[in-house]
């Protein structure tokens, strides 16, 4: 009686109800969807990848689970016959099972009472005793009390009733078992039930009664009504298992299998690649996802570089070496958190601030260009150097962008005459970079007049590219002031600002220009530099002035009348040189260092832009043309000096002697230098300190005052 209240009490409640599909559905509509759940690496949803049944997911594992056994049981997905042999099916069979198992436990206890109806009634139950031909005891009921008989009536009624409990119970449960594996268990447990009472009897009953029950003659069986050789309980019997079993289909079964359907309909159906967030305006923004499995027309897609990388790192037994197809590295995770959070100009900066093509040779950035250009056969730089003055009106358009970014050296950011005119993605560091620094020494402080620049190829270009812009399809900011300033530049020349400005039309500084205009363009000042400003001294006031004096006094005259330089040199024992000659990045942190420690000894108003930084090779890389065979044998040789010996220039403002200047110079040790340049490089993000970025220290330096580019001696240290 305890395990039937126990089934009626525990296993009627299906699984999957009503409430099961409203919370999934809550589910889908509260996080399935939402942009704080959505997967960069293979660009889908968290509802995709529930149904897709990725393994690797952190969160909604019970939604998973719950679609994958409903999935399993219903097999709808399957196209064979394999169909037919679902979860239906075998709780069909389970089912049968459990009939024939209470029906021979009914029948049991019907055929027992049958045959104590036999027996004589009496006031005494008279049992006697006899021999078979065995020689075994014997014994034979011969008559049984009221009392008995009433008992057996009872006992009848009470199996016949739990029977019937355990029989619907055991139909819910097994109907409600949505697990494959347990509907198996679950139909052999539920036979369990029905031998307790065997299991009581062989393990509590004394042994007199084991003898009687063991040498009891068997009564006998009155027979029952027969019709063709089928008697009426077996008829009654097999009628009823079939009534319980239409009845377990159509009741119970068909329901269950609609919930099913309906909550992987809930959790899965329709439109499962988007996501949405609410803005700050309270308004629900939603875009579609396209994971790289079904994204592609192919067969065999391939997944994103950000998935390969990943993949890379997992299976690789030695993280941060060099020759990774896809993955990057940085030093620690202290690192990475850092670069997550830096915008992306910044984030150029901090990762090249060399300036030079990431994408030119096979690794992660040639990766990421195919990626971003939707073209595996891209070789290198060179094959996307179309894409480098490319505008889109769109602002989900970064692909020229991204050019720029990973190929600077083929797009022209390193050098302030280069043809292509838009200059977003490039890095920040590239007008500080050598070759940028040459051109500007190579540079004249004067500018032509609006008829000869029209004849000059690079304002030709630069006019173009704008015109060009004007005709791309879409509205974005500064349309409609592209043709204005294009024909300003035409006509006007380098005064094309007066005329623009004239016109109401506000365009900017030669340094920055204008936030009407959504892009960046390259600063006119190196063609422009009297109209730029570049040429009354003091910090340029663009990054593309003209800086010529280290080379050609000739070319900016009015300058030497104006201007007072300091020069010097600044002896440096470098201990591991090799990393100076290795890392391009270290060197130029260490070069802005020691700029920053002049700029901040002198204290007279300067910036890092008037503090020249040269090495005894460098002033013979002027006189070349970048990419001659001697160009790169002199670099070489230079680097391989280490740095050890810096030569250093700085223009003073108008009107400084240079006195106070030359006090402080001599007033300052080498061992503050070495102090200074190493807190610089910290801000830089290169600590010291550590044995395996430089090991470096000041050990002596030398000044002089002068007049102009002659260097006119007025004191020294």
């Amino acid at each position: 009686m305890v395990f039937v209240l126990i089934c009626y009490l525990n296993f009627r409640d299906p699984k999957i109800s009503a409430d099961t599909i409203a919370d999934v559905s809550h589910w889908r509509i509260s996080s399935g969807h939402a942009l704080n759940n959505y997967d960069a690496v293979s660009d889908s949803s968290l509802t995709s990848r529930v149904c897709g049944l990725d393994q690797s997911l952190s969160v909604s594992g019970a939604q998973m689970e719950l679609y994958s056994l409903a999935s399993d049981y219903l097999m709808s997905e399957e196209k064979s016959l394999l169909r037919f042999f679902n979860g239906q099916t075998l709780c069909i069979v389970a089912l049968i099972c459990w009939f024939l198992m209470v029906l021979k436990e009914l029948n049991h206890a019907l055929a027992l009472h049958r045959a104590t109806l036999t027996v004589p009634s009496d006031d005494l139950t008279t049992i006697i005793t006899d021999t078979d031909h065995t020689g075994a005891v014997r014994y034979t009921v011969k008559t049984l009390t009221r009392f008995r008989r009433m008992m057996g009536w009872l006992v009848l009624l009470y199996r016949f009733t739990s029977g019937g409990i355990l029989l619907y119970v055991g139909i819910t449960y097994l109907v409600n078992t949505i697990d494959i594996e347990e509907l198996i268990l679950n139909a052999v447990a539920l036979g369990i039930i029905l031998d307790i009472d065997d299991l009581i009897f062989d393990a509590l009953a004394t042994a007199p009664a084991r003898h009687l029950v063991a040498c009891l003659k068997p009564l006998p069986m009155p027979s029952l009504p027969r019709v063709r050789g089928i008697d009426c309980k077996s008829f009654v019997m097999f009628v009823s298992m079939v009534l319980f079993l239409v009845y377990a289909y159509v009741g119970m079964l068909l329901p269950m299998e609609k919930s099913l359907e309906d909550l992987r309909h809930a959790m899965c159906g329709n439109n499962k690649e988007f996501v949405w967030v609410r803005d700050s305006r309270s308004m629900t923004l939603m875009t579609a996802t396209t994971p790289f499995a079904s994204s592609s027309t192919d067969t065999a897609a391939s997944p994103s570089v950000e998935a390969s990388a990943i993949a890379e790192a997992i299976q690789s037994s030695s993280p941060g070496e060099s020759g990774w197809a896809f993955s990057i590295w940085v030093e620690d995770a202290a690192e990475l958190s850092r670069l997550r959070n830096l915008e992306e100009d910044n984030l150029n900066l901090d990762r090249n601030a060399a300036c030079v093509d990431l994408a030119s040779s096979v690794g992660p950035y040639l990766q990421y260009l195919r990626e971003f250009l939707e073209d595996t056969s891209i070789q290198g730089c060179s094959d996307a150097r179309s894409w480098c003055g490319l505008f889109s009106a769109t602002s989900t358009d970064h692909r020229a962008f991204r050019v720029r970014m990973l190929c600077p050296q083929t797009c022209g950011c390193d050098a302030p005459d280069s043809e292509q005119l838009l200059t977003s993605g490039c890095p920040s560091s590239c007008p500080t970079v050598l070759s940028f620094r040459l051109k500007l020494r190579q540079g004249s402080c004067t500018e032509d007049v609006p008829s000869r620049l029209r004849k000059e190829p690079l304002w030709i270009s630069w006019v173009g590219q704008l015109r060009r812009m004007a005709l791309v399809q879409g509205d974005f900011q500064g349309k409609s002031k592209l043709t204005n300033l294009a024909d300003a530049m035409w006509d006007w020349g380098c005064g094309f600002g007066a005329n623009l400005t004239a016109q109401n039309i506000t365009w900017g500084t030669c340094r920055q220009w204008n936030s009407n205009f959504a892009w960046n363009f390259r600063s006119p000042a190196y063609l422009c530099p009297i109209s730029c400003l570049c040429t009354g001294g003091g910090p340029p006031p663009a990054d593309s002035c003209p800086q010529p004096l280290e080379y050609h006094p000739e070319r900016c005259p009015f300058w030497q009348a104006v201007l007072r330089r300091i020069t010097g040199t600044i002896s440096v024992d470098v201990q591991n040189h090799r990393n100076l000659i290795e890392n391009v990045t270290l060197l130029t942190i260490f070069t802005h260092a020691v700029q920053d420690m002049l700029v901040e000894v002198l204290d007279n108003g300067i910036a890092r832009s008037d503090v020249v930084i040269t090495t005894a090779f460098e002033r013979r890389l002027g006189n070349l043309e970048a990419g001659d065979q001697d160009f790169v044998e002199a670099e070489q040789a230079a680097r391989r000096l280490a740095m050890a010996q810096l030569s250093f220039s700085i223009n003073l403002p108008t009107g400084d002697h240079g006195d106070r200047a030359m006090t402080r110079l001599q007033n300052y040790t080498a061992l503050q230098m070495t102090s200074n340049i190493a807190a610089g490089m910290l801000s830089g993000g290169i600590d010291t300190s550590s044995s395996s970025s430089l090991d470096f220290s000041v050990i002596s330096s030398t000044a002089t005052v002068g007049m102009g580019p002659s260097g006119e001696s007025t004191g020294s240290r």
